[in-house]
This record gives C-alpha cells, structure tokens and sequence, in this order.
C-alpha cells in the first residue's frame, strides 16, 4: 500500500497518527474492491487490519513472534499503539526510533545508519530479548546492515512476514525485473538521478 500506491507519504510512520489514519483510510476506500491489498507499512496496517481483504504478514507474525521476548524498533505511533501484542501472544518493548526511520528513508550511508542504531541500542541488553523486530519499513531497506551488525541475534523486519505469507516472488518478479530495466535506461539518459527510483504509481491523490 505504502510505496507501490501511495508513494505521496513515503513512510507513514513519519506523520501523527490522526494523519496516518485520514489517509490510510482514504486509500482504503478507493481500492476497498479489490480481493487483496498487501500494506507494507505497520502504521497504516494497525488502521486497516481489522478489513478481510488486509494482508500484511498476519499469518508469519503470530507464528514467528509467539511467545517470544521481543524488542520492537518501531515509529512513536507504534510504540504508542502497538496494534501487534493485541494479535499476538508475545511480550513486548517497543522503542521509538524516528531518527533512524529518517536516515533510512534518506538513504543515508551505511556508516551513517549504522552509528544511529547504536546510539538507540546503547545501554539496552539485548540477550535477554529472543529476537529483535525491525518494525518500519525504510528500516527494511537496510536489512543486511542490521544483520551484518546485529550476527548475533536473530532480527526480523516488517517486510520479512509479508513475504513469507504472500506469493510475491511468485507473481511479481517479472514485472519488478522490467521496472529495475527502466529505472537503469533512465539513469543512462541522465532522467533519474542516482538516488532517484521510478515513479510507478497509476493514480495519484
């Protein structure tokens, strides 16, 4: 939902949550028919999730975060409304990492993101949590960072369920493929900048 149709808001964790919660329900409406919409981003999910036709990962989450210690990387709207523990049985600390979210959706360098997770992870014990959940989506983005930094404990992002409950490999990887081809012939013609990606959205609001 977040980055496929409503690009406009590039990360809702980002904004408050009355705001969140005007437009995710407005988005809702105007794609309410069809069979399946698949949101990526728990701030938006945490509004809609109680709709059939919702899929964020639900499935995986319960199966993967069941009775688990679990320390939870999030937006302040999460932290604050943490839809999550009222579907799964598992315990919880959330942590508000706003900064981090931003860097993440600045693309900021390795070195960069990297310095700011520390800072937030400073002085928290991280072997008495059973797994630590990245729940943001830009902090997806830099996954294999947060492995990378973090080899010792088992992560999980938001993402990760998503893709475990839903076929996307399967259903989407030759139209991904041809949207990679175009974003790389446009960065050849100098149309899209280095850190720019292709605008695919087919409506706008």
């Amino acid at each position: 939902l977040n980055y496929y149709v409503d690009n406009r808001y590039s990360s809702y964790g980002v904004y408050g949550h009355e705001e969140i919660k005007i437009r995710a329900k407005k988005v809702y409406e105007f794609l309410k028919e069809e069979k399946r919409i698949i949101v990526s981003d728990l701030d938006a999910a945490g509004i809609l999730y109680k709709n059939k036709n919702i899929l964020y990962g639900e499935d995986s989450l319960k199966r993967i975060l069941k009775d688990k210690n679990i320390l939870m990387l999030t937006s302040k709207n999460l932290k604050e409304n943490n839809f999550i523990a009222n579907i799964v049985d598992a315990n919880f600390q959330t942590l508000d990492v706003t900064y981090l979210i931003n860097a993440s959706l600045c693309f900021a360098g390795d070195l960069v993101v990297e310095e700011i997770l520390r800072q937030y992870l400073e002085g928290i014990n991280l072997s008495s949590y059973d797994l630590i959940f990245f729940a943001a989506s830009p902090l997806h983005l830099y996954r294999d960072l947060f492995k990378k930094v973090l080899n010792k404990y088992r992560i999980l992002t938001n993402i990760d369920p998503i893709l475990m409950d839903y076929t996307y490999i399967k259903e989407n990887i030759l139209r991904d493929y041809f949207y990679l081809l175009a974003e790389n012939y446009l960065r050849a013609k100098k149309r899209l900048k280095k850190e720019e990606i292709l605008n695919i959205s087919t409506w706008s609001m």
